[in-house]
């Protein structure tokens, strides 16, 4: 039976009508998602929020922006929303088999920002296993086990980043500086000039390069290095840091100084920035200032062990805020059992300060258990503190013994040297 003319145009036009709409829909959902992701590149994660559901609203079968609202939700640290997001996914019609390595790879970055290193990895691996030509999942990789901190495995992904993208001057420059943090240095400086040769503009590239010569002790090469990436871009903070850490260690304090405050400027999230500026006025003299932005780099990160061991060094020289010092290094070993060597020494030292000799002590001993024999240095320090406890304690014949010990084990040394001027 043949449909009178009219009615067959009408259900055409009805046809591509609907066509049009869902068209329309898909493209609404589109423009919603890159709203969203401006706002969440300027921190607006509410705003962000709201612009992703208007995607899922324009078009419900956007699985893109499932993924996408679970990741905002991860980084507002509103983890058990996001993965009841990624719960949602396989329900969702736009949803296929052939998406079970993107929904792994999600699930991995949600556990990323909650901290959880291990279980990120986990669902990051088996990402790769699903889809091993999914760049993201690698590169992700390499931040995880940075925060991990397994190397070998950082370079195992840093690797497969350039075979994934051997024109990428970004997957070289990754290469590059994460060969440095191994200490394959020849490996490293081929990645770098690699990474040169495809972005000769970028200035991350050419930190990348001084961090190398720094490594390596070409401290002048490192300068320029550093120089060149901040003509190139004046507005990265960690690149003013370096150096400005580089001006600090070899004493230039009035170039470290400006290249330090510029730093702090452009980022005021660092914690090293704050601790080198810290040394720079306790270089000074000016320890009150320096004591303040140690403080400030600890409440900035909590874990920031340099902040801590720093402060307690700083309260051992002045006799000031002992207490405080002594307070922040407990709760450090609560923070980090890696650290203990210094934690357990400057303890030994601030209770020698408060002339609690038998704490001192036990700190003194516990420090002792825990260093090698090659850790000559290490050695020295720990037996000019018990010379110095046995001093307060009057024990004259223990002192000199500890004393003596202590010019064995460094002879070269300002310990060697402050026990020499004790024994006398």
């Amino acid at each position: 039976m043949k449909l009178p003319i009219r009615l067959l145009l009408g259900f055409i036009l009805l046809i591509s009508a609907c066509t049009g709409s869902a068209e329309k829909n898909i493209s609404d959902s589109k423009i919603y998602m890159e709203i969203a992701n401006e706002y969440l590149w300027a921190g607006e994660t509410d705003n962000a929020l709201r612009e992703v559901d208007n995607a899922l609203k324009a078009y419900p079968e956007n699985v893109s922006a499932l993924f996408f609202k679970a990741e905002i939700l991860g980084i507002a640290g509103r983890h058990d929303e996001a993965f009841s997001v990624l719960d949602t996914v396989r329900e969702n019609r736009g949803f296929t088999a052939e998406m079970e390595y993107l929904n792994e790879h999600w699930t991995g970055v949600i556990h990323y920002h909650k901290g959880e290193f291990s279980k990120a990895a986990e669902h990051l691996e088996t990402s790769r296993k699903l889809d091993p030509s999914y760049l993201t999942s690698a590169v992700l990789l390499i931040q995880v086990y940075s925060k991990m901190n397994l190397p070998e495995k950082v370079l195992k992904y840093a690797l497969e980043w350039t075979e994934l993208e051997p024109d990428s001057g970004k997957a070289w420059a990754s290469l590059g500086i994460h060969s440095v943090d191994v200490g394959q240095f020849g490996p490293a400086k081929k990645a770098l000039d690699k990474a040169k040769e495809l972005d000769p503009k970028s200035p991350l590239v050419y930190n990348y390069l001084g961090r190398w010569a720094e490594e390596q002790a070409m401290l002048k090469e490192a300068e320029e290095h550093y120089l060149k990436s901040i003509s190139l871009n004046d507005n990265i903070a960690f690149v003013h840091l370096n150096l400005g850490q580089l001006y600090m260690r070899i004493g230039q304090l009035e170039k470290a100084y400006p290249t330090l405050k510029k730093s702090a400027e452009l980022d005021s999230t660092i914690p090293y920035t704050l601790f080198w500026l810290a040394r720079y006025h306790q270089a000074k003299g000016e320890f009150q200032k320096a004591l303040d932005y140690l403080s400030s780099s600890i409440k900035l990160d909590p874990d920031f062990i340099p902040g801590r061991i720093g402060y307690a060094e700083l309260s051992s020289i002045t006799g000031k805020n002992i207490d405080s010092a002594i307070a922040l290094l407990e709760k450090g070993l609560e923070v980090s059992q890696e650290n203990r060597k210094a934690f357990f020494y400057y303890l030994g030292v601030l209770h020698l300060a408060n002339n609690e000799l038998n704490k001192s002590m036990e700190y003194a001993e516990n420090t002792l258990a825990l260093l090698g024999k090659n850790d000559r240095e290490g050695l020295a320090d720990i037996h000019l503190l018990k010379g110095k406890i046995f001093l307060e304690r009057k024990d004259r014949k223990s002192a000199t013994a500890e004393f003596l010990l202590a010019t064995e084990q460094a002879p070269d040394s300002q310990t060697a040297i402050e026990a020499q001027r004790l024994l006398q």
